[in-house]
């Protein structure tokens, strides 16, 4: 025989089974192993003194190969927590892990998070339910159903998300279905009728339940294989092209651009969506601008544009990201669109010292912001290009709000095979930048509150090359500044992307259409001789005025070694190198992981400079 804890004499009533240690019978055949899981008792209180007819085996036996059951003390009472609601057995030890809480399976328990491994339901450990549940802050409700099984991952923690999985729900409905009501006939209470149809109620439900936990098991191992563990700066691993763009949306975070809890639903879509997906992508990304873009149009319509302003700029940076990877067509000009209206109305609410300009440019013009700096007269001013894929709406925020605040003007401007000039205005990229380098110039130097004899020339990404190269051919601007510079060799690093893209499209941060489409060329040959021209060999040596280069050790774009070799062209005397570390952050490229500390240093140098 085995000890029941029993809470109340009068519980017991006419006497205990005299055969408490038979085999269970299953229409008179005896099954060995039948039952071997946690009695149903807790939720049982429709009448009073009833008892369940299961049979509790020994669940301590040496040897024994799977885990017994736990019996509640109490089963007829259903508002309190018996203090001795365990089976004792003396000594135990529970063997480096915490015993399971009360809403949980009394089995093998791993993690007191509440992961625990499938593999260790079965097997010769166990963990018993607590002695003394007083000592938790609070006592689930719900604590007789099957506990819900947030599968632990046998590499290390991460996020997975299941519902709430009551395994003996419909188990009891069946019960109450197929047991006697009261004032049935006692002979068949007598002849076993009772025991065996409760036997059979339990295996539909253990088989149930079997089925619903494989289904978790089998979600939670293709959650694992689509996209396992990432990190704030690698959200995708194995999969940079996703990771490096969502670590850019990512980086706007600081100038009130982007919510980082929204990033994170998008991304949870994405994971389960895959990229295997060729939709995915823009859909989620645009499916989370076009609830931001709602929530701003009611706003403006009520008056509160701060709040509409807000999620204006949320919306233009969701689908600005969204479209990234769509190819050029109509799709992707329709979503650009939209970006570029809420991100114009995001500005215009927020950030009431940005003028909307034009620069002229060869019998046309190219779309640019001014941002003011709060100081009287003629202030120091920054001419900032973009990078291949970005726009001036990205870099008017994350540079000119630090520059305003720091007394100097920014001039973020789309050049050509940029932003709105390239989308809008079908204006293609060229290698020779001084021509609209020069431009910009005559525009801010004629304006009344630029000081023309402090102008620097700034350019990020793509833009380590333009700014250089800009620097080099038009004297008349003060210093430069290399947000991240740029490969040395535009031939050979395009042709490692060209067989990159072949290979693993994953891999790269590059999509396959867009160093074509900047140049507005439709076939990659040519776009790969045109990239020849896009060099600094030769012109690096012209530059007179100081140059700052700021690099990332950890960039996986650009390797840190470009910007070595662009420091070692330089021949003039005022030139700097800045290498971000892991250590003290900004080690991304063009430090979009920790861009204000990237932007800050840009400050203080400018300001040391000029």
């Amino acid at each position: 025989m085995i000890a029941v804890a029993i809470g109340d004499k009068q519980f017991v009533g006419t006497g205990k089974h005299p055969h408490i240690r038979r085999l269970v019978q299953v229409l008179r055949v005896g099954v060995a192993l039948a039952l071997r899981a946690a009695a149903d008792l807790h939720h049982e209180p429709a009448v009073l003194r009833e008892f369940q007819q299961l049979v509790v085996p020994d669940g301590l036996q040496p040897g024994e190969l799977s885990p017994g059951a736990i019996v509640a003390a109490q089963p007829d009472v259903a508002l309190v927590v018996d203090m001795d609601a365990v089976l004792s057995f003396g000594p135990f030890v529970a063997a480096r892990r915490s015993a399971p809480r009360l809403d949980e399976v009394a089995r093998s328990i791993e993690h007191d998070d509440r992961r625990r491994g499938h593999r260790c339901l079965i097997g010769r450990q166990r963990a018993r339910t607590v002695q003394h549940p007083d000592v938790a802050l609070r006592i689930d409700g719900d604590a007789g159903g099957i506990s819900q099984l947030p599968l632990w991952r046998h590499l290390r923690p991460g996020g997975i998300h299941l519902e709430r999985r009551h395994g003996s729900f419909r188990g009891r409905c069946l019960a109450c279905e197929l047991l006697p009501r009261a004032g049935d006939d006692d002979r068949s209470r007598q002849n076993g009728t009772i025991q065996n149809l409760s036997l059979h109620v339990f295996l539909l439900r253990w088989g149930r339940w079997r089925t619903r936990y494989c289904m978790l098991a089998c979600n939670a191992r293709n959650a694992e294989a689509r996209m396992s563990q990432g990190t704030w700066t690698d959200h995708f691993p194995g999969n940079f092209m996703w990771s490096n763009a969502t670590l850019v949306c990512k980086g706007m975070a600081p100038y009130g651009a982007v919510a980082v809890g929204e990033i994170e639903q998008i991304c949870e879509r994405l994971a389960a969506r895959g990229p295997q997906d060729p939709d995915a992508w823009w859909q989620e990304w645009c499916a989370m601008a076009e609830r931001n873009e709602k929530l701003a149009d009611a706003a403006a319509v009520d008056g509160r544009d701060f709040t509409a302003g807000d999620h204006y700029l949320r919306a233009g940076n969701y689908y600005y990201t969204g479209e990234r990877f769509v190819p050029p067509g109509e799709r992707k000009l329709g979503i650009y669109k939209k970006a570029l209206r809420c991100y114009q109305e995001g500005l215009k609410r927020r950030h009431r010292n940005i003028e909307f300009v034009e620069v002229p440019y060869e019998g046309k013009a190219l779309p640019a912001y001014f941002m003011k700096a709060d100081v009287k007269g003629r202030a120091p001013t920054v001419v900032l290009f973009d990078g291949m894929d970005n726009c001036k709406e990205m870099s008017v925020l994350f540079a000119g709000l630090e520059f305003a605040r720091r007394g100097m003007n920014t001039l973020a401007i789309d050049g050509p095979g940029q932003g709105e000039t390239l989308r809008l205005r079908k204006i293609y990229a060229r290698h020779d930048y001084e021509v609209p380098g020069t431009a910009a110039y005559e525009f801010v130097a004629k304006r009344a509150d630029v000081d023309p004899e402090k102008v620097v020339i700034m350019g990020y990404s793509f833009g380590g090359y333009y700014a250089p190269r800009i620097a080099a051919f038009e004297k008349r601007y003060a210093a430069c500044v290399c947000l991240g510079a740029l490969h040395w060799d535009l031939h050979a690093w395009q042709s490692k992307i060209k067989e990159q893209l072949k290979s693993d499209p994953k891999k790269s941060a590059q999509s396959n259409f867009q160093f074509q489409w900047i140049l507005g060329l439709n076939d990659s040959e040519t776009a790969l001789g045109r990239a020849r021209l896009f060099s600094l060999d030769g012109v690096a040596q012209r530059i007179t005025c100081p140059v700052l280069i700021t690099h990332g050790q950890n960039d996986r774009v650009v390797p840190v070694e470009a910007a070595h070799k662009l420091y070692a062209a330089l021949t003039t005397p005022k030139k700097t190198l800045k290498i971000f570390t892991p250590e003290e952050g900004g080690a991304e490229h063009c430090q979009v992981d920790n861009r204000p500390l990237g932007i800050g240093y840009i400050a203080d140098w400018i300001a040391a400079s000029l």
